[in-house]
């Protein structure tokens, strides 16, 4: 646009650390009646195609021939009732089993969900920012996301797994690898917190307020 560089600013999406805090496992699957001794994926987005459902199905079914405990949650909207109604009648056709579907929640409730998930997954196949993934971050819980948009930004430096989009042995494996390994998610706890603090929303808001300081 041919703007003086030294004339832009760039403000990221914040996440709330008051609502988005961690809750111990244990504690917040009982919060959201979820099984200890089970492993807990968890979805948070618009229900479209364009986040990779299809793709998580499927890496989801090749888990489950492996490793029986684990269940999938998928947290949000209904924005293409066509695409979903397929993505239903695949899951059902193909008797894939453990996979709970919820409708948009605030964010309290929401919060206490994505510290009860022992991953949250993020397969989309574009992504402005990725704020869910953020607030995962702030709660203590790996992410596994697409290499793609502000994905690759916001989970680089080991802040979580980064992934090929539209790939699904990609997706498969990037998630296993959090299951299996207690390091790498310890890892991916530290180093998203590190990401959440320099992300926070009182962070942010102080940006923008010297921004207009100096206009």
């Amino acid at each position: 646009f041919g703007i003086d560089e030294n004339k832009i600013s760039i403000n990221n999406m914040g996440v709330n650390r008051r609502i988005f805090t961690p809750i111990p496992k244990k504690e917040a699957k009982s919060k959201v009646n979820l099984s200890d001794e089970n492993k807990h994926l968890l979805f948070v987005g618009n229900l479209i195609k364009a986040k990779g459902l299809e793709e998580l199905i499927d890496a989801y079914k090749l888990l489950k021939n492996k490793y029986s405990n684990i269940h999938l949650h998928l947290i949000g909207a209904n924005k293409e009732p066509g695409f979903l109604s397929g993505l239903m009648e695949k899951i059902q056709k193909e008797n894939i089993t453990d996979i709970h579907f919820y409708p948009p929640m605030d964010q309290k409730q929401l919060a206490i969900w994505l510290s009860a998930a022992d991953v949250l997954v993020f397969p989309s196949h574009m992504e402005g920012f990725g704020l869910a993934a953020l607030e995962a971050m702030s709660c203590h819980t790996p992410v596994v996301g697409s290499n793609v948009g502000g994905l690759s930004y916001l989970l680089s430096d080991g802040a979580g797994v980064l992934v090929e989009p539209n790939n699904v042995e990609s997706l498969k494996k990037g998630i296993e690898s959090v299951l299996n390994d207690p390091r790498l998610c310890n890892y991916l706890v530290t180093n998203g917190e590190m990401k959440a603090m320099s992300y926070s929303l009182d962070k942010q808001v102080d940006m923008l307020i010297e921004i207009y300081k100096k206009i």
